[in-house]
C-alpha cells in the first residue's frame, strides 16, 4: 500500500494537516482487477457530505480549519465548482476586474450549439468559460472561411465531429451554468492570417477575462476525454 499526501503550508499554515490524500493498493499479479486508487480531499466545513457543503451558506467554520473530508467520486460534482466560482466573484475584487479588448469575440454557444460573435461595443464582456488544451495529432475541427457561416447557424455543431476534449468542455460549461465557451480552434478563423494575428495578441486578455478556465491537463491531444466530466 502506498499513501501520498499534499499540503501547501505557505498558503494555509493554519491547516496543519493533509489537504489531499491518495491511497493506492497494489494487488497481486494473479488478481484480475487492477490496482485500487482511492482519493480523499479535506473539506472546508465540518460536514458529512459534499451535498451538505454545497447547500451550506458558509465558506469555512469559525476557526477556518478543515475538520472533515470526503471521498472523491469518479464524477466531478459541479455544484462544488459553481460554489467556488460564486465565492470568487463575491470575495476576490481583482478577479472581477476585466480588461476591455474592443475586439469582436467569437464563442461556442453551448445552448444553441453554434458559433456566435459578440461585439464588445454592443455587449460588454459576457461571462464565458475558456478552454486550455493540447491539439496534438488529433483531427481537430477548425473554424475556417469555408465553414464560418455554416457553423454560426443554430444547432450546426450537432452535425459535425467535435473532438472529445472540446465536447467535454461544452458539457462542463453547461454544468457550470454558463452559456459561452471560448476554444481557439473554433473561435479563431484558422486560415485567415489577419484573424489569427489579431487574436494571438489578445490571448492574455481572452484567458484573464474568462469566468473560469478549464485546463485539460491529462490529455495528449484533442481526442482525449476529460476525467470526471462524462460517464
Amino acid at each position: 500500500m502506498m499513501i501520498e499526501g499534499y499540503i501547501d503550508q505557505d498558503q494555509r499554515p493554519d491547516l496543519g494537516d493533509l489537504l489531499r490524500l491518495t491511497v493506492t493498493i497494489s494487488l497481486p499479479d494473479e488478481c484480475v482487477a487492477n490496482d485500487i486508487h482511492i482519493a480523499f480531499q479535506a473539506g472546508c466545513d465540518a460536514v458529512e457530505s459534499i451535498e451538505q457543503f454545497c447547500n451550506s451558506g458558509s465558506i469555512t467554520n469559525s476557526a477556518g480549519i478543515a475538520y472533515s473530508g470526503r471521498q472523491r467520486p469518479a464524477m466531478a460534482d459541479c455544484r462544488l465548482f459553481r460554489k467556488w466560482m460564486a465565492m470568487c466573484n463575491e470575495s476576490h475584487y481583482d478577479c472581477s476586474e476585466h480588461t476591455r479588448s474592443g475586439a469582436r469575440l467569437r464563442f461556442v454557444d453551448v445552448k444553441q450549439m453554434c458559433i456566435t460573435e459578440i461585439n464588445e461595443d454592443d455587449k460588454f464582456l459576457v461571462p464565458y468559460v475558456a478552454l486550455s488544451y493540447v491539439w496534438g495529432n488529433a483531427n481537430t475541427l477548425l473554424l475556417t472561411r469555408a465553414n464560418h457561416i455554416i457553423l454560426t447557424q443554430q444547432q450546426a455543431l450537432l452535425s459535425v465531429d467535435i473532438p472529445l476534449t472540446i465536447s467535454d468542455a461544452i458539457l462542463m460549461t453547461e454544468k457550470l451554468g454558463q452559456r459561452y465557451l471560448w476554444v481557439d480552434s473554433l473561435c479563431i478563423i484558422q486560415d485567415d492570417k489577419n484573424d489569427v494575428s489579431r487574436f494571438i495578441h489578445l490571448m492574455d486578455i481572452v484567458y484573464s477575462n474568462s469566468e473560469v478556465t478549464i485546463v485539460a491537463a491529462s490529455g495528449a491531444d484533442a481526442e482525449c476525454w476529460t476525467p470526471g466530466v462524462a460517464e
